[in-house]
């Protein structure tokens, strides 16, 4: 017997997993959502009950689903990261080569005695 709160927890994660993924947070949403994936296989591993069973196999095809679709925008993702770390380590040669601007001058200091 396939327990409700299981079930419930899974929705929960899942729409998690889309919120982070909304707000480009990929890494939260892919541990998120392979989290539900583990838990639903090993349901899936425990249940005898051959209608739960296919439910659950249904469950884990549309979590694979969205997985292997987050793992696609997380590496789109770290490439957009290198591309712009590439960027600053090119700009950063080129801003080595220009001189250091010269220090603004000292203010002097007024040379009062106290009475």
């Amino acid at each position: 017997m396939m327990d409700d709160k299981a079930e419930a927890r899974w929705e929960l994660y899942l729409v998690q997993a889309r919120r982070f993924a909304e707000k480009e947070t990929y890494l939260d949403a892919v541990e998120r959502i392979r989290l539900v994936r583990d838990e639903v296989r090993h349901a899936l591993d425990r249940e005898s009950d051959n209608q739960i069973r296919d439910r659950l196999g249904r469950r884990l095809r549309r979590v694979e689903s969205e997985l292997t679709q987050l793992e696609g925008l997380l590496e789109q993702w770290r490439a957009q990261l290198s591309e712009l770390k590439a960027q600053r380590r090119a700009g950063a040669d080129e801003e080595m080569k220009r001189p250091l601007p010269k220090p603004a001058p000292q203010a002097q200091k007024s040379d009062r005695s106290s009475a």
